[in-house]
């Protein structure tokens, strides 16, 4: 049990942060596969399950732009505390009403089946700096924990979704996911409670490294290394958006079908995750990122001419297992960059700008498999990963000469 709690995080704060990330998206595991095919068998489109996340997407998009506000005027703990009742109070929506109007507002207001790419939502920015200064004192190993729980939490929660075939006999139809989505209310409950026992708002100030080790950036860097985090991120989402839906329409793969592949996928990530964070330490990080995405670009491509469903799976795993598991040693780049300035207005809008292509591709995603274009979204996203992964290797190119010296020094060592 010591090891565990060791092996959890260093500091009782880090290990409560862990917790809830973990239960977090064991229900993003669940609103990942069984949402879509929820509102699918209730008879909705792929235009109009597209067009609800969309309706998603902006209202995250809104919350992640206002998440530095509120904290500051909530705090951190109060502020993840209304998140959670935020996702409570849509999660008994859904368990119990057929409403369009009411199951677009809760699936709108938790991002319910938005976070493919195990994304946090609006607590991701919050949460994410406040690992980043324990892992500065106690090492990067905090950032690999981190998103192997995340992707075991949505491969764990992926597993659940695929259960409701064994009761479809006493709740057929839409009603079979109901079960499950009752689950993620408790879940989301007991997350609460969690995030309660958190004693600091804010880790301690000695947690952060010595000024005099951080090289000076000009503003004019700041933005671009800001900018390129921001669509390397968006890019890798977009290959990994509405999978379940597109399974389900090309293979009439059912959700327990889907359920097993995503859970395979996303507990291949997490692994993933955390052998890269160990795998940088002897290649470095920011090149890690960018084999790790090249990878995943040739699943993407691959996958929409997969003739069977099989082998489409394995191309999903191999697509969400390597774009996603890149994700810790992205978190350690970003949190290299050090000495931020205060965004200016400008670029809040460019960032917001640059958001609204996610909030609007499951819109398009879904008009275009309803049109029998079964390989352009995957095309399309692997052309922007592919772009968004040059330009990363081009902003990045002095840290990446930088870990290639220092790995050859080693070797000469």
């Amino acid at each position: 049990m010591k090891k565990i709690r060791e092996w959890l995080g260093p500091h009782k704060n880090v290990r409560l942060l862990q917790l809830a990330s973990f239960m977090r998206h064991v229900c993003q595991g669940i609103a990942v596969v069984d949402v879509s095919l929820y509102l699918k068998d209730l008879g909705w489109s792929g235009g109009a399950i597209g067009g609800v996340w969309v309706g998603t997407g902006l209202f995250r998009t809104v919350m992640v732009s206002l998440a530095g506000p509120l904290h500051a005027r909530l705090g951190a703990k109060h502020y993840m505390i209304l998140f959670e009742m935020i996702t409570a109070a849509a999660a008994l929506i859904i368990t119990l009403s057929r409403n369009d109007i009411a199951l677009c507002s809760a699936i709108m207001a938790a991002g319910f089946g938005r976070g493919h790419a195990g994304s946090g939502g609006p607590v991701s920015p919050i949460e994410r700096g406040w690992l980043a200064a324990y892992a500065r004192r106690f090492g990067h190993h905090v950032f690999g924990v981190n998103s192997l729980l995340v992707y075991a939490g949505m491969g764990i929660g992926s597993i659940l979704a695929s259960l409701p075939p064994l009761w479809e006999r006493w709740l057929p139809g839409a009603q079979q996911y109901r079960p499950l989505f009752a689950l993620m209310l408790i879940i989301t409950l007991v997350n609460i409670l969690v995030v309660l026992k958190v004693k600091r708002v804010n880790p301690d100030a000695r947690l952060t490294d010595s000024p005099g080790t951080i090289q000076p950036t000009t503003a004019q860097q700041e933005e671009r290394t800001g900018f390129v985090d921001l669509v390397n991120g968006i890019a890798v989402t977009l290959s990994t958006t509405m999978t379940s839906y597109w399974l389900s329409a090309k293979y009439a793969a059912s959700s327990g079908m889907i359920g097993l592949v995503m859970a395979v996928s996303y507990l291949m990530a997490g692994e993933v995750s955390l052998a890269n964070v160990s795998a940088a330490k002897r290649f470095g990080s920011a090149t890690s990122v960018i084999c790790m995405q090249a990878i995943g670009i040739v699943f993407a491509l691959a996958l929409p001419w997969a003739p069977w469903f099989w082998l489409a799976a394995v191309c999903n795993v191999g697509c969400v297992a390597c774009n996603l598991g890149a994700r810790g040693n992205r978190s350690i780049v970003m949190m290299d960059r050090r000495n931020r300035r205060k965004r200016t207005w400008q670029s809040r809008t460019v960032s917001f700008v640059l958001r609204l292509g996610t909030v609007l591709w499951p819109g398009a995603f879904g008009h275009m498999i309803e049109e029998g274009q079964f390989a352009l979204p995957f095309t399309i996203a692997a052309a922007m990963q592919a772009g968004a992964t040059f330009w990363y290797g081009k902003v990045y190119r002095s840290k990446i000469k930088a870990e290639q010296e220092v790995r050859k020094k080693s070797l000469s060592g």
